[in-house]
């Protein structure tokens, strides 16, 4: 085996070894980003339930949903 051959040889081993390397980042960053997006849902999801039940209440005391975000009543305001 000639010199270059073995140079070769071990420049495509560490190729290799980067790519497999990057390979188990994308997969250890795309896991992150997964779990991000389930956790966004959820969130999305209790958020809204609670939006529905402070309609709710307005509704029932003739009032503006706003009107409620604005007494910050049940901890939420208007930029929230």
């Amino acid at each position: 085996m000639t010199q270059n051959t073995e140079d070769s040889m071990i420049s495509h081993s560490k190729l290799l070894d980067k790519d497999s390397k990057k390979d188990k980042e994308f997969e250890e960053a795309s896991a992150v980003v997964a779990k991000h997006v389930k956790l966004l849902r959820e969130y999305n999801q209790i958020k809204d339930v609670g939006q529905q039940l402070m309609g709710m209440v307005a509704e029932k005391r003739g009032v503006t949903v706003g009107s409620l975000y604005e007494t910050r009543e049940f901890g939420v305001g208007p930029k929230d």
